[in-house]
């Protein structure tokens, strides 16, 4: 359950920080984006198919201070989204972002803060909101790493992370959750094409109405190795524990237990804490290929436990596969397609939604400062257990305009 990059290395900052150069570099970016699309299954409906046509306008602008060692940046992003067909709505996205680099001969520390409002279903490997449906969260976290050449060959790192989301009232059955995480790892160039990782962490989800927590611990060893010029392929084997408690529904006998068996008296429900511990092999696998200058693909199967609205954590099983080609020397396009399947690490065994997405872009820069882009994506969910499922089509297309950047020095 990695959440990203963490806190308790901030002090990291103020040891660097004495180190930075007077001189800064300073600049601006500002792009603003049309795009208009058409779902015929908006939110993979499963009883009940809704088309929706969309309309959005988003705006971003970016400012960074750069010194020698010292790079502070802020981004923020609005999207307005019109909906119209099967329902009728505006969605209101934003994201704020605010991250610092230092660096020094032997150190390299990091941290972000985010605060975001956007929609589920935004990532299309994201199981757990796929059976929560498609609604609005509120998201905040703050990341943070540190790393440390500890010699020629030899480094180690650490990071940590705190988030927060909540979701709108639209999602029944959502919760809202707290999560942490802090990993700690060595690394190690054996040779000019060889690298070994160890990695230890820790991990700690809990829901904010109480009803569950589950704590996690994962150890991993991996290995990277360049295969020749133009391919690598790296390969992390590792173990998990997961420790859960959460309170859940039990049929109790308010008298004696035969009266209950009998029929004479009916079982009551009551709430119980349960506890329960899990075990189990996590891994990641991945092949990068760079053919020639116009051509790159990636293959990647990973298994990994993150924090989810379903009040429980959830463990995904992915496979992902992507080419991209340059079609021209200012046209690009792309294909990618990813199978998932998860797991509701909770008290009892969950369902296994299965979700498969096949995405087609294609993109063409008119000018230096404008690209137009169109894509197309097939997804489909499954529910074993069910039998039920529901699949998207999904085709857009988008204008984007990127201003000059600002650019001054003091």
């Amino acid at each position: 359950m990695r959440v990203g990059r963490g806190l308790p290395v901030l002090a990291a900052a103020w040891a660097l920080a004495p180190s930075v150069a007077s001189a800064a570099d300073w600049s601006v970016d500002r792009n603003v984006e049309l795009s208009c699309g058409v779902d015929d299954n908006y939110g993979l409906g499963v009883d009940a198919r809704r088309r929706a046509d969309s309309l959005s306008l988003t705006g971003g602008i970016g400012a960074s201070r750069a010194t020698e060692n010292a790079v502070t940046s802020l981004a923020g992003q609005l999207t307005d989204q019109l909906l119209r067909g099967d329902i009728g709505q505006n969605e209101l996205q934003d994201k704020l972002t605010l991250s610092q680099t230092l660096n020094d001969p032997i150190d390299h520390f990091e941290m972000t803060a985010t605060l975001a409002h956007d929609n589920t279903l935004q990532t299309p490997t994201s199981s757990a909101d796929l059976l929560l449906g498609r609604g609005l969260r509120r998201s905040s976290g703050a990341t943070a790493a540190w790393t440390r050449r500890l010699t020629e060959r030899l480094g180690a790192s650490l990071d940590a992370g705190l988030a927060r989301t909540a979701y709108g009232l639209s999602l029944a059955g959502a919760k809202n959750y707290q999560s942490a995480a802090i990993d700690a790892g060595l690394q190690y160039a054996w040779d000019e094409r060889d690298n070994l990782h160890l990695g230890l962490g820790h991990s700690d989800y809990r829901t904010e109405d109480g009803s569950a927590r589950s704590l996690g611990e994962h150890l991993s060893l991996g290995l990277g190795r360049a295969l020749d010029e133009t391919q690598r392929a790296t390969i992390d084997l590792g173990v998990y524990r997961t420790r859960t408690a959460a309170w859940v529904d039990a049929q109790v006998c308010p008298l004696d237990i035969s009266l209950c068996q009998s029929g004479v008296v009916n079982y009551i429900t009551v709430q119980r804490l349960g506890h329960r511990n899990r075990w189990g092999a996590q891994f990641g696998l991945s092949w990068n290929a760079q053919f020639d200058e116009r051509t790159s693909a990636r293959v990647a199967v990973n298994r990994q436990e993150d924090p989810s609205g379903a009040g429980v954590t959830v463990r995904s099983d992915t496979v992902a596969a992507s080419v991209r080609r340059a079609l021209a020397p200012t046209t690009d396009g792309g294909l990618a397609y990813t199978l998932s399947r998860s797991t509701y690490q909770g008290l009892q065994q969950g369902p296994q939604p299965r979700l498969q997405t096949l995405a087609a872009t294609i993109s063409r820069q008119v000018s230096p400062a404008m690209t137009v882009r169109a894509g197309y994506q097939y997804t489909r969910s499954d529910e074993p257990f069910t039998g039920r499922s529901a699949h998207s089509n999904n085709a857009s297309v988008s204008l984007r305009y990127e201003w000059p950047r600002l650019e001054a020095t003091r």
